[in-house]
Protein backbone atom coordinates (compact mmCIF):
# COMPACT_ATOMS: atom_id res chain seq x y z
CA UNK A 1 0.00 0.00 0.00
CA UNK A 2 3.30 2.50 0.60
CA UNK A 3 4.36 1.34 -2.53
CA UNK A 4 1.21 3.29 -4.39
CA UNK A 5 1.43 6.59 -1.97
CA UNK A 6 4.71 6.53 -2.96
CA UNK A 7 4.18 6.70 -6.78
CA UNK A 8 1.23 8.55 -5.87
CA UNK A 9 3.35 11.68 -4.79
CA UNK A 10 5.83 11.21 -7.13
CA UNK A 11 3.21 11.32 -9.89
CA UNK A 12 2.00 14.75 -8.57
CA UNK A 13 5.50 16.03 -8.32
CA UNK A 14 5.81 15.14 -11.49
CA UNK A 15 2.80 16.66 -13.12
CA UNK A 16 3.38 19.41 -11.74
CA UNK A 17 6.83 19.85 -13.42
CA UNK A 18 5.25 18.78 -16.78
CA UNK A 19 2.92 21.56 -16.35
CA UNK A 20 5.70 24.09 -15.61
CA UNK A 21 7.82 22.86 -18.48
CA UNK A 22 4.79 23.29 -20.68
CA UNK A 23 3.73 26.65 -19.36
CA UNK A 24 7.39 27.27 -20.25
CA UNK A 25 7.46 26.48 -23.65
CA UNK A 26 4.14 27.91 -24.76
CA UNK A 27 4.34 31.11 -23.01
CA UNK A 28 7.12 32.25 -20.56
CA UNK A 29 10.53 30.92 -22.99
CA UNK A 30 12.94 33.37 -20.41
CA UNK A 31 11.78 30.94 -17.12
CA UNK A 32 12.48 27.57 -16.46
CA UNK A 33 9.49 25.21 -16.33
CA UNK A 34 10.47 23.53 -13.34
CA UNK A 35 10.39 27.00 -11.32
CA UNK A 36 7.17 27.31 -12.68
CA UNK A 37 6.27 24.03 -11.63
CA UNK A 38 7.64 24.49 -8.28
CA UNK A 39 6.10 28.23 -7.61
CA UNK A 40 2.25 26.46 -8.87
CA UNK A 41 2.78 23.55 -6.37
CA UNK A 42 3.60 26.19 -4.03
CA UNK A 43 0.28 28.32 -4.88
CA UNK A 44 -1.46 25.12 -5.02
CA UNK A 45 -0.47 24.31 -1.21
CA UNK A 46 -1.24 27.88 0.08
CA UNK A 47 -4.98 27.35 -1.72
CA UNK A 48 -5.33 23.91 -0.79
CA UNK A 49 -3.08 23.07 2.02
CA UNK A 50 -3.79 19.05 3.29
CA UNK A 51 -5.12 17.10 0.00
CA UNK A 52 -2.02 17.85 -2.09
CA UNK A 53 0.11 17.99 0.32
CA UNK A 54 -0.76 14.25 1.71
CA UNK A 55 -0.82 13.40 -1.70
CA UNK A 56 2.97 14.44 -2.59
CA UNK A 57 4.58 13.88 1.05
CA UNK A 58 5.27 9.73 0.79
CA UNK A 59 6.38 10.41 -3.03
CA UNK A 60 8.78 13.91 -1.48
CA UNK A 61 10.09 12.10 1.22
CA UNK A 62 11.33 8.86 -0.79
CA UNK A 63 13.15 11.12 -3.01
CA UNK A 64 14.59 12.83 -0.33
CA UNK A 65 15.69 9.47 1.16
CA UNK A 66 17.31 8.90 -2.19
CA UNK A 67 18.79 11.86 -3.01
CA UNK A 68 22.51 11.19 -2.01
CA UNK A 69 22.74 9.23 -5.01
CA UNK A 70 21.94 11.75 -7.58
CA UNK A 71 25.17 13.36 -6.51
CA UNK A 72 27.31 10.87 -6.82
CA UNK A 73 27.39 11.14 -10.96
CA UNK A 74 28.29 15.22 -9.99
CA UNK A 75 31.15 14.06 -7.88
CA UNK A 76 32.36 11.60 -10.74
CA UNK A 77 31.97 14.24 -13.38
CA UNK A 78 34.19 17.01 -10.63
CA UNK A 79 36.80 13.87 -10.32
CA UNK A 80 37.44 13.68 -14.32
CA UNK A 81 37.78 17.50 -14.54
CA UNK A 82 40.30 18.16 -11.78
CA UNK A 83 42.37 21.06 -13.54
CA UNK A 84 39.36 23.21 -14.20
CA UNK A 85 38.00 22.78 -10.39
CA UNK A 86 41.79 23.21 -9.33
CA UNK A 87 41.54 26.65 -11.08
CA UNK A 88 38.27 27.44 -9.63
CA UNK A 89 38.68 26.28 -6.90
CA UNK A 90 39.43 28.84 -4.61
CA UNK A 91 36.77 30.95 -6.07
CA UNK A 92 33.97 28.11 -5.24
CA UNK A 93 35.00 27.33 -1.82
CA UNK A 94 35.22 30.76 -0.80
CA UNK A 95 31.75 31.54 -2.42
CA UNK A 96 30.48 28.58 -0.92
CA UNK A 97 31.61 29.33 2.65
CA UNK A 98 30.49 32.69 1.92
CA UNK A 99 27.00 31.43 1.11
CA UNK A 100 26.87 29.23 4.06
CA UNK A 101 27.41 32.28 6.61
CA UNK A 102 24.91 34.87 5.14
CA UNK A 103 22.29 31.57 5.22
CA UNK A 104 22.91 30.43 9.06
CA UNK A 105 22.70 34.26 9.60
CA UNK A 106 19.53 35.21 7.60
CA UNK A 107 17.88 31.57 8.95
CA UNK A 108 18.74 32.09 12.67
CA UNK A 109 17.43 35.79 12.18
CA UNK A 110 14.00 34.60 11.22
CA UNK A 111 13.61 32.28 13.59
CA UNK A 112 14.49 34.81 16.61
CA UNK A 113 11.82 37.05 14.34
CA UNK A 114 9.27 34.59 14.33
CA UNK A 115 9.53 33.69 18.29
CA UNK A 116 9.69 36.85 19.50
CA UNK A 117 6.57 37.21 17.59
CA UNK A 118 5.04 34.15 19.22
CA UNK A 119 5.58 35.10 22.54
CA UNK A 120 3.93 38.64 21.83
CA UNK A 121 0.66 36.57 20.73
Amino acid sequence: MKVIYVLVGVSVLTLYNALGVWIHSMFLPFIPGSLIGMALMFLTLLIGKDKLYKWGKPGADTLIMYLPLFFVPVTVGIIQYTELVSLTGLFIFVTLIMSTIVVIFVTSWLIEKRLVNQEKQ
